[in-house]
């Protein structure tokens, strides 16, 4: 049988195997790298999502200050999107 030490002791070491990366402070965060085709997802999906604002504005159910103000950062964030696809390709 297992001495009641050796359990205390393999538990200890378990736990600060277990929490030596949280107080690790050497951790490199790596930079987040976005191909080109990343971001011609991001501009299909804004593009979907300002065609389905269009559709609900239409249909009534979207007032016409949200619809300025949702369509205008949709457009926004598309501009930026085409613009990092232009940096990235070139």
């Amino acid at each position: 049988m297992l001495s009641p030490l050796l359990i205390i002791s393999f538990f200890t070491i378990g736990i600060v195997f277990i929490a030596q990366p949280l107080f690790d402070s050497n951790i490199a965060i790596p930079p987040q790298v976005f191909d080109i085709d990343t971001f011609k997802r991001k501009k299909t999906i804004l593009y979907r999502q300002i065609k389905e604002l269009e559709n609900d504005f239409s249909l009534g159910k979207v007032s016409i200050d949200d619809y300025k103000e949702t369509r205008d950062r949709l457009k926004m964030d598309v501009s930026i999107v085409i613009r990092e696809i232009r940096k990235t390709s070139s």
